[in-house]
């Protein structure tokens, strides 16, 4: 091509007439796709920033489809772009997001609550007024029989607390009478084979003197697999003599020697006369000490051991 446009520029200077030349063909543009830094190709669409944004019906994946289409640039194609669009940084992610999301959950939540209210609604609506009111009735019929039934197992349990604690009282009473009457009959052996004395009248005779004088004098016990009175002091420790318990019998025999309660048994050789010498009245008279109630005795007795004043001289 240079060559002829040399040879015909030259041509004119030989004096030929020159030849006009053929008009140029209009100049192609091509759209050159310029790149940004830290951005992807500029046919290529930004990837969506949340999947909850996607529609259901699938416009998004045509919109990805496409987007996968446009990698490959068509270079046939004429495009005429200017800088300034080429130079666009691409749009950002929708700051909403987020809100949509959260939108989206109550929503869906909503929807949940809405069917599970129509659901109790339909169920409700197949219920009898008439049938639920004689439900309801019956319920509280039910109750009130149960709060009855209640109250009086309460009240019997309280009324059979009551009589336990009566029969167990009573129990007690019945027991410490059976001990009272096994000590009074082992008393009354004791008594007898101690030479006690007996009579006396509708006041009482010696041996019940005995029991309420010396009653608390003994306590019912065991000894060699047998029950015994067991001679016990005022604090219910049991007496001795020389580091050894001393027995009922020895007891007894101690009793006939007390100035007060040797009265109350027989004396053996003259040892009451001894005890007590005058066994008369001031005047002389005889005393018949079976006929004396208990006071008249205890008198006679301290009447022996009481020194006599010395009669006045004349």
């Amino acid at each position: 091509m240079p060559s002829s446009l040399f040879s015909q520029s030259s041509r004119p200077s030989s004096g030929a007439v020159p030849t006009p030349l053929a008009p140029a063909a209009p100049w192609q543009h091509y759209s050159q796709p310029q790149q940004q830094p830290n951005q992807g190709s500029a046919g290529s669409v930004q990837p969506v920033a949340d999947s909850d944004l996607l529609d259901s019906d699938g416009a998004a994946d045509a919109g990805l489809d496409a987007a996968d289409g446009d990698d490959t640039l068509d270079l046939s194609l004429p495009q005429d772009s200017s800088p300034s669009d080429n130079d666009d940084p691409p749009a950002a992610a929708p700051s909403s997001a987020d809100p949509l999301r959260a939108e989206r959950r109550r929503s869906n939540q909503l929807e949940k609550e809405l069917r599970k209210a129509r659901a109790q609604l339909s169920r409700f609506s197949e219920i009898n007024p008439d049938e639920y009111a004689r439900l309801q009735d019956a319920e509280r019929k039910r109750e009130e029989f149960e709060r009855q039934v209640g109250e009086r197992e309460r009240q019997l349990n309280e009324a059979n607390l009551r009589r336990v604690r009566s029969v167990e009282k009573e129990r007690d009473e019945a027991r410490s009478q059976v001990q009272n009457l096994r000590k009074e009959r082992l008393m009354e052996r004791l008594f007898s084979e101690a030479e006690g004395r007996v009579g006396g009248d509708e006041r009482g005779t010696f041996f019940d003197t005995f029991v309420t004088l010396c009653g608390g004098h003994f306590q019912l016990g065991e000894v060699d697999g047998r029950e015994r009175l067991l001679p016990v002091d005022g604090k219910g420790q049991p007496l001795t003599a020389d580091g050894v318990a001393l027995s009922d019998g020895d007891y007894m025999e101690e009793l006939r020697c007390h100035p007060v309660y040797s009265f109350l048994f027989q004396q053996r050789s003259g040892l009451y006369s001894a005890a007590v010498p005058e066994t008369g009245h001031e005047h002389g008279g005889a005393v018949n000490l079976q006929t004396l109630s208990t006071a008249e005795l205890y008198l006679e007795a301290v009447k022996g051991t009481t020194p006599r004043a010395a009669a006045p001289r004349r």
